[in-house]
C-alpha cells in the first residue's frame, strides 16, 4: 500500500529517512520509512497491510483527503550527496522505500553514480516496484538490480563483497534479513563506517 500525503507545512527530510505517522484510530505514532524523492513535495510511504495489526487497520482505511499526522522525522540510513562512492542497496520487503528515495535522489544530483540494488521478498507478486527498476537498470547502464523471490537475499551478497567494500553500503528490512545481512558484512571485514541502517522494528 503507498499512502501519500501532502504536508500543510514543507517536511524538510533526507533520503532514507523515517517520520513517525498517527491518524485518529492508531494507539499510538509509528515510524515508517519515507518513499518519496527529497525533491517532491509530497510525503510518500510504502506499507505492509497485515490483517492481525490494529494500526494497518487504520492505515488501509484511509480515505482521500483524511488527516494523518506526521512528526518526528529522523534516521541515520541516508544519502550522501558529497560523495561520489558507488552504492550498494540490500532491501528486504516494503524495505525497499527509503532506498527508492535514495536511488531517485540520487540520480537527481548525480545522474552518473553507480548504484546496486539487491531485493529480496517472499513471492514474485512482493516485487511491487519490480518494473521501475527494470526500465531504470534497461535505460541506465549505472544501476544494477537484482530481485530474489526463491531464496534468501542474504545468500547472494557474499559474490558481491568485493564491491560492497568499495561501495557505501544502505540496508533496509526486516529485522532477521537486517541483523543477517550485518553479520556477513562484518565477517568479511566490510568497514562499519560505510554501512547505514535505521532499526524500525
Amino acid at each position: 500500500m503507498a499512502l501519500t500525503c501532502t504536508p500543510q507545512t514543507l517536511h524538510s527530510f533526507c533520503a532514507g529517512q523515517y517520520a513517525m505517522l498517527k491518524t485518529l484510530d492508531m494507539p499510538e505514532p509509528r515510524a515508517y520509512s519515507i518513499a518519496s524523492p527529497e525533491y517532491e513535495d509530497d510525503l510518500t510511504f510504502h506499507i505492509r497491510i497485515a490483517s492481525d495489526s490494529p494500526t494497518m487497520h487504520a492505515l488501509s482505511n484511509l480515505k482521500s483527503k483524511d488527516e494523518v499526522e506526521v512528526t518526528g522525522v529522523g534516521g541515520i540510513n541516508t544519502l550522501d550527496k558529497n560523495s561520489n562512492k558507488p552504492l550498494f542497496l540490500i532491501a528486504g520487503g516494503v524495505g525497499v522505500a527509503p532506498l527508492y528515495s535514495i536511488i531517485m535522489t540520487a540520480y537527481k544530483h548525480q545522474p552518473n553514480r553507480n548504484i546496486t540494488l539487491y531485493w529480496g521478498c517472499d513471492t514474485k507478486e512482493d516485487l511491487y516496484l519490480d518494473d521501475t527498476f527494470l526500465t531504470m537498470m534497461k535505460n541506465n547502464t549505472n544501476f544494477s538490480y537484482i530481485s530474489v523471490c526463491d531464496d534468501y537475499i542474504t545468500d547472494y551478497i557474499l559474490d558481491d563483497i568485493k564491491q560492497i567494500k568499495e561501495s557505501i553500503v544502505h540496508i533496509a528490512g526486516p529485522k532477521q534479513m537486517m541483523q543477517i545481512t550485518l553479520d556477513i558484512l562484518a565477517t568479511n571485514d566490510v568497514d562499519k563506517n560505510s554501512i547505514f541502517h535505521d532499526k524500525l522494528w
